[in-house]
């Protein structure tokens, strides 16, 4: 059992050279990857087996500082059982070369819709009830890791991918944690984490995850964070959010067209999940039994008709914005 893993150039597609080899799927198998997906901290490659037509996504972990302690966190928590709301790895595989000589390499789902992040960039504000049903699924992706003892704490838009048929999945698990640990190692992504994380606080993972999960609803409704983070690791708005909450939601609608843009149901639970006070912030059985979240949502095959008209929008914006005909 042989799995040969190749290199494409993207800039010269002819140059297509073998680079390792390790015992992993079943029989000889030839995987090629031909594309970046993302570059951030690690990068994730595009891979696909040309025989069988099957898309996976590869990370890659580079050897710098601490980049061992992330891939033990994101193998480990990966090595949960599948659920349709979470990333999986298909298999992880230990080669060298690629963009680092020793590198860990997680083989996982490809997500072929990319990031919930890119379809609030590209479309704009969306209808209340794609979010409520977008949301149920984070919700349900995230009880599911709590349930498993796994703690995420990075949760954000750009780790919310869209898989098959339109199908939200929480995945970027490298600052992921075992709930029982307690303290946070890794401080999140400013803007989204909870302010006890910032602050070197943190003693509740679950309540932390549940903080980014209401950034994720509020930032997916009104297409900005709630409050901005400064170097001193002061909130802008956040003290009024919390002493004067009449008054931070009546800044936060001043440029709304309608004055009723945060419903009074999704204000309550926004305040719920973002409360400083731990004993006051939402638990996620809080949140299932708000009045906003049993509001009306999409059945997953009218997502995904009403979700591959608006895909179908955004290509034909994004070849109009590089001057090509979107047709070719």
């Amino acid at each position: 059992m042989t799995t040969s893993l190749y290199t494409c150039d993207p800039l010269n597609s002819k140059s297509l050279q073998p680079i390792s080899s390790s015992s992993s799927l079943e029989g000889k198998v030839e995987i090629f990857v031909d594309r970046v997906l993302g570059s951030g901290r690690f990068s994730v490659y595009h891979a696909y087996l040309p025989l069988k037509g099957t898309e996976y996504a590869i990370k890659v972990f580079s050897n710098e500082k601490n980049s061992e302690a992330s891939y033990q966190r994101e193998k480990e928590a990966m090595t949960i059982p599948r659920h349709k709301n979470v990333i999986g790895a298909i298999s992880n595989i230990n080669l060298k070369g690629l963009d680092a000589v020793n590198s860990n390499f997680i083989l996982m789902e490809y997500a072929p819709y990319g990031t919930v992040y890119d379809l609030v960039l590209n479309k704009g504000l969306l209808e209340e009830k794609t979010i409520r049903t977008y949301f149920h699924q984070v919700i349900e992706g995230l009880e599911f890791l709590h349930s498993q003892g796994i703690a995420h704490m990075d949760l954000k838009l750009d780790n919310l991918l869209l898989g098959e048929d339109f199908v939200l999945k929480i995945g970027d698990f490298d600052h992921s944690q075992k709930i029982n640990e307690k303290r946070p190692k890794c401080r999140g992504t400013s803007c989204y984490r909870a302010p006890e994380v910032y602050l070197g606080k943190c003693q509740d993972l679950i309540g932390a995850d549940v903080y980014s999960a209401g950034v994720i609803l509020y930032t997916m409704r009104a297409r900005e964070f709630p409050f901005v983070e400064h170097n001193d690791g002061e909130l802008l708005h956040y003290d009024l959010f919390l002493n004067d909450n009449e008054e931070f939601w009546r800044v936060k609608t001043a440029d709304k067209i309608n004055p009723n843009f945060f419903s009074e149901s999704l204000r309550e639970l926004l305040n719920g999940m973002m409360h400083e006070d731990l004993s006051k912030r939402f638990t996620l059985n809080d949140i299932k039994n708000s009045e906003w979240y049993n509001g009306p949502i999409f059945k997953q095959e009218e997502l995904k008709v009403k979700m591959e008209k608006m895909w179908e929008r955004i290509i034909f914006k994004k070849s109009l914005k590089r001057g090509r005909s979107p047709v070719n």
